[in-house]
C-alpha cells in the first residue's frame, strides 16, 4: 500500500494486489482449470499456480524486476468512510525495493522509526485504527462487549527428524481483535532446569504478546480493499461475487437475548461463553452476485479480490476488472481514432471485439466469455469440507504426539514437580449445554484452542463458565476419535470461588 498528500491532513491511499491476468496467456501450460483443481485442495498440499509463478513472478520478493499489479486508489472521509467518487482502479507495474515482516513492523512502531523516519507506516497506523473504529460503529464483530474465542490451527511441514518426517506446529489465534491474532504458541518444553529439551515433538503452551499493529494494519487495508472494490463494482455496474450477511434479528427471540446479556453483564466464563451463545442469532454468511450488507464487518458491501494467487474466486474478480478496463480503453482509443493491437482478443474484454468496434466503441452486450462465479462458489465450499477435514486430523494428530512426549512417571522421577499424568491435564471451560436431558456439553480447551462436545459423566449437570481438568483417554487421528475423561469436579461461578 502507498500513500500520498492530498492537503492540509487530507490523504490518499492506493493499494497494491499482484495479478497474474496479464501474465497468464505466456505462461506455458497453466490453465484455468489448474486452479479449478488446485482450489479444492487442502491448504499446503497443491498450490493454485506453480512455484514459478505464485513464488516467482506473482510475489512480492525485493528484487531488481517488475511487478505486475492491479492497483486501487482510494480517499477517506474523516469518519473513516470511503468517498466513493474517489475510488480509482488501474492495472499498474510496481518494483519492491525491500520488505518488512510483521515482526520487524512491530519493533518499528515500539521503538518509534515508524512515526519518524518511517512515517508513512504511523500515518497508515492511524487510518486503521480509524477504520476500525469507523466499522466498530456500524455494529462490526470486533465491537461486540465480549472476547473472541481462539482458535488452534495446525500447521504441517516437511522436516526429515521428526516423526513421519511430518513437523506438526500449533498457533492459537483469534479472528480479529485490536491487536495481533496469534495469542499463544507452542514451544519447546523445558527440562528441570529451565532448559530446552531435544524431544522433536515435545512441546509446551507459551503465552505471547497480544499487541501487534502491523496485524492491525494489515487487516484493516485488505478490508477496506475489499469494500472500495464492491463500491465501484456498483458503480461501474460489473457483476461481482458480493459476500453477504444479513443482520441479526432478535425481535421474536427475547428471552435468549435476555440470556446473552446476563452472560455478557456477568463476563462468564471470561466472556467466551457469550461469545459462543451469540452465533447462534448470526446469520451465515453467502457469496452472493448482487451487493448486500456484512453486517459482521459492519460494511454496505465487500468483495473478496486480495489473493489471486490462493483463491480462485479472488483471480476470476481480477479477471472481470482487468475485462471492463480493457473495453474502456477500446472505447477510448476507437472515439479517438486510435488503434486497436490486433492482438486483443474477446476473452480480453470479455466481449466480441469485433462488435465493439463496429459499433464505433458501443458494445453488444453479449458476454462471449463469461466469468462463471458459480463455480468457483461451489469450489470453496468444497475446499473448506476438506480444510476442516485436514485440520482435524492433524489437531488430533498433534494432540497424540504432545501426550506421547511425555515420558512416563517411571521415566521421570526426580525430574522435577508435577507427575506426567498432571502433565496430560488440560483445562477446559463449559461454554454452554446442547441438550441437558442428555447431558451434552460444548467444553473449550484453552491449550489447544478447540471446542468439544462433551456428555457429562455420571450425568453431572454443569453450568456454563464451569472449569474442569480432562486427559486425553483415547485417541485416534485416522478414525477422528478423540475421547476426554473429566479428571477433577467442576468450578465456576455459583458453585465457588473460581480458580
Amino acid at each position: 500500500m502507498m500513500m500520498y498528500a492530498l492537503f492540509d491532513d487530507v490523504y490518499g491511499y492506493t493499494l497494491l494486489i499482484l495479478t497474474v491476468t496479464l501474465l497468464s496467456a505466456q505462461i506455458s501450460g497453466l490453465r484455468p482449470k489448474d486452479a479449478e483443481q488446485a482450489s479444492t485442495s487442502p491448504p499446503d498440499a497443491l498450490p493454485m499456480f506453480p512455484p514459478s509463478v505464485g513464488a516467482g513472478v506473482m510475489s512480492l520478493s525485493a528484487r531488481s524486476e517488475d511487478c505486475y499489479a492491479l492497483s486501487l486508489g482510494v480517499e477517506l472521509n474523516a469518519d473513516g468512510s470511503v468517498d466513493a467518487s474517489s475510488i480509482i482502479l488501474a492495472p499498474s507495474v510496481i518494483r519492491v525495493s525491500y520488505r518488512l515482516t510483521y515482526e520487524q513492523t512491530d519493533e518499528m512502531f515500539e521503538e518509534g522509526s515508524a512515526y519518524a523516519e518511517e512515517w508513512q507506516l504511523g500515518s497508515l497506523l492511524q487510518l486503521a485504527e480509524r477504520r476500525r473504529q469507523y466499522r466498530s460503529s456500524r455494529g462490526s464483530s470486533e465491537s461486540a462487549p465480549y472476547a473472541p474465542i481462539p482458535r488452534g490451527t495446525v500447521t504441517v511441514k516437511r522436516k526429515e527428524e521428526e516423526e513421519a518426517g511430518l513437523a506438526v506446529s500449533l498457533r492459537i489465534e483469534v479472528s480479529h481483535n485490536a491487536g495481533r491474532n496469534v495469542t499463544t504458541m507452542i514451544g519447546p518444553l523445558s527440562n528441570s532446569r529451565g532448559k530446552a529439551t531435544d524431544h522433536p515433538t515435545t512441546a509446551r503452551i507459551v503465552e505471547t504478546d497480544p499487541v501487534s499493529p502491523s496485524q492491525l494494519l494489515v487487516t484493516e487495508i485488505m478490508i477496506l480493499a475489499g469494500e472500495a472494490l464492491g463500491l465501484w463494482g456498483l458503480k461501474k455496474d460489473i457483476i461481482l461475487p458480493y459476500r453477504c450477511q444479513p443482520k441479526m434479528d432478535v425481535r421474536t427471540r427475547e428471552m435468549e437475548w435476555n440470556y446473552l446479556t446476563i452472560l455478557e453483564e456477568n463476563n462468564i466464563g471470561d466472556g467466551y461463553c457469550a461469545a459462543w451463545y451469540s452465533r447462534r442469532f448470526c446469520e451465515p454468511v453467502s457469496v452472493e452476485l448482487k451487493p448486500g450488507p456484512h453486517s459482521g464487518l459492519g460494511l454496505a458491501t465487500y468483495v473478496q479480490w486480495s489473493s489471486p494467487i490462493r483463491r480462485y474466486c479472488d483471480l476470476q474478480v481480477h479477471s472481470t476488472v482487468k475485462q471492463y478496463l480493457r473495453r474502456e480503453k477500446i472505447k477510448e482509443l476507437v472515439k479517438g481514432g486510435g488503434i486497436v493491437p490486433d492482438l486483443v482478443s474477446d476473452e480480453d474484454i470479455g466481449e466480441s471485439v469485433h462488435d465493439l468496434l463496429k459499433g464505433s466503441g458501443q458494445t453488444s452486450g453479449c458476454k462471449v466469455f463469461s466469468i462463471d462465479y458459480n463455480e468457483s462458489i461451489g469450489l470453496q465450499k468444497t475446499a473448506r469440507l476438506l480444510q476442516n477435514k485436514s485440520q482435524t486430523y492433524w489437531m488430533l494428530e498433534f494432540i497424540r504426539r504432545f501426550i506421547n512426549s511425555i515420558p512416563n512417571d517411571e521415566e521421570s522421577k526426580g525430574g522435577g514437580a508435577g507427575t506426567s499424568i498432571d502433565k496430560k491435564k488440560f483445562k477446559a471451560v463449559v461454554l454452554g449445554c446442547l441438550d441437558a436431558n442428555a447431558g451434552l456439553y460444548v467444553i473449550y480447551l484453552y491449550d489447544l484452542g478447540i471446542e468439544r462436545t462433551y456428555r457429562s459423566e455420571a450425568r453431572l449437570k454443569l453450568e456454563p463458565g464451569d472449569e474442569i481438568w480432562f486427559i486425553f483417554s483415547k485417541i485416534d487421528p485416522k478414525l477422528g476419535i478423540l475421547k476426554l475423561s473429566a479428571v477433577s469436579m467442576p468450578v465456576g461461578l455459583g458453585r465457588q470461588s473460581k480458580k
